[in-house]
């Protein structure tokens, strides 16, 4: 019935690694925008080494990620 529905679309919205990947993406951005792009300075604001942050980076589609007005 419509409940099953509901729910259905509930656990869609809440699948923990959709959620994981999707803050993620949203935090490591914003450690890329503070450090003005430089993924070194972001890793270690991260707690991360740049090869991991650059794994993430992949993982989480932001390879080719610019900050805007950087001037690259």
């Amino acid at each position: 019935g419509a409940d099953c529905d509901h729910d259905a679309d509930e656990a869609a919205d809440l699948r923990l690694d959709t959620a994981t990947v999707a803050f993620q993406r949203v935090h490591i951005a914003r450690a890329l925008d503070q450090a003005h792009g430089n993924r070194e300075a972001a890793a270690k604001r991260l707690g991360l080494s740049p090869a991991t942050l650059y794994r993430y980076l992949q993982k989480v589609g932001l390879k080719g990620y610019r900050v805007e007005g950087d001037g690259v």
